[in-house]
């Protein structure tokens, strides 16, 4: 492995309906499993219908390590979700520890080992979750007291992934206000100004004069532009940094910083709307802005790929027993988009459009038939389209 593998990046590959966002709900779930009763979650959907009202039901389970002290206490975090008839629910969930006989925490963690740790205002167990869907809630009708009482902070910070119409904070609605405030959180707000310009392409900065009540201001090729300016691809992701920040400032004790918090942070569709330029860039620098968090994140793009080692690459294939999930072992790293596309990761046999491959295969007939003139035209349909003249 080289300097420039990513030990905090997962990247998961997979044709669509495979079940990567499933993943991500799964971590969603089991994360937050001694609290999920009374977080706010409607589990509609979580178990895919049918037309027959046949009882179905599923269990999803991990093991975690708990850093506490100078010891680690592993456990096993469990949820299942059922659906009778026409509606779901979460039928049970708690934590059992590896080295106890009994759960500790089912269905309610009060006076348990985890009440701290799962607290809304507590770092431990960082978790937050943004779904291909995600939008920009307008700044004017956003109210985080609102949100608070339908659904805890804990699941706000992952509700996109199971509820579409689940917006995202917007800039000025928390950096104005800890942009007036004295103290360790004006230092928060420095560090978010920081970070967000670590995080944005070089042609466009934010600065701590650019935010106020209303909007927040960019540069972009020397042009002053409201958020609501800027092209899909920024908004999109800007969109989802601005959440990330919002969430971490909100949990960060005043004596660290908004980098020094460890979790988990899962991105579908890591590559929306983001210009091929930029999608050559932007895990890496996530990853090493953040080096603390483990980005669990999905993408269709080969370019993407290209710029993470084997180890970093999970596949998601169909298999007799459902979707299995392997590492990768071929190269990926440094490959361009052609190579990845053609190669195990996405399985095309070729990148040409329909119509270019049946030409050319009706000229490698005519070819194997003797028509001399068929060869004169293979190679001019291939000089061209390599030149790429049209």
């Amino acid at each position: 492995i080289t300097d420039d593998f990513l030990p905090n990046v997962n990247l998961f590959l997979g044709n669509n309906g495979i079940g990567k966002s499933t993943l991500l709900k799964s971590l969603a779930l089991v994360t937050s499993a001694p609290i999920i009763h009374n977080s706010g979650i409607t589990p509609y959907f979580l178990v895919r219908r049918s037309r027959h009202n046949e009882r179905l039901y599923g269990d999803v389970f991990a093991e975690i390590d708990l850093l506490t002290g100078s010891e680690n206490d592993t456990w096993l975090f469990i949820v299942t979700v059922e659906r009778r008839s026409d509606y779901e629910s979460i039928a049970s969930t708690g934590a059992l520890k590896s080295d106890s006989p009994r759960p500790i925490a089912f269905g309610n963690f009060s006076d348990s080992v985890f009440e701290p740790f799962f607290m809304d205002t507590s770092s431990q167990f960082f978790v937050v979750g943004y779904s291909s869907s995600r939008r920009v809630e307008d700044v004017h009708t956003f109210n985080p007291n609102s949100a608070r009482k339908s659904r805890t902070a804990r699941y706000q910070r992952v509700a996109g992934l199971f509820e579409e119409h689940v917006n995202l904070a917007p800039f000025s609605a928390w950096l104005s206000r800890l942009k007036e405030r004295n103290g360790q959180r004006q230092a928060h707000f420095d560090e978010a100004i920081y970070l967000l310009n670590e995080l944005l392409p070089e042609s466009t900065t934010i600065s701590t004069d650019s935010v106020d009540e209303n909007n927040v201001y960019f540069v972009q090729d020397g042009l002053e532009l409201p958020f609501e300016a800027l092209s899909d691809g920024y908004r999109s992701y800007l969109g989802w940094i601005s959440d990330l920040l919002y969430h971490l400032q909100s949990v960060c004790p005043s004596d660290q910083k908004l980098v020094d918090i460890p979790g988990i942070v899962m991105v579908d569709e890591v590559d929306l709307h983001l210009h091929p330029e930029w999608q050559r860039r932007v895990v890496p620098i996530l990853a090493r802005t953040f080096p603390k968090i483990q980005w669990m994140l999905t993408t269709h793009s080969p370019i993407v790929v290209g710029t993470l080692h084997p180890k970093n690459i999970y596949i998601m294939e169909q298999s007799e027993n459902g979707t299995t999930v392997r590492q990768s072992e071929e190269r990926s790293y440094g490959l361009n988009a052609e190579q990845i596309l053609t190669s195990d990761y996405f399985g095309l046999t070729t990148t040409r459009a329909p119509g270019a491959v049946n030409r050319l295969k009706e000229l490698s007939d005519k070819i194997q038939q003797g028509d001399k003139e068929a060869v004169f035209e293979m190679m001019e349909e291939l000089t061209r389209k390599n030149l790429g003249e049209r």
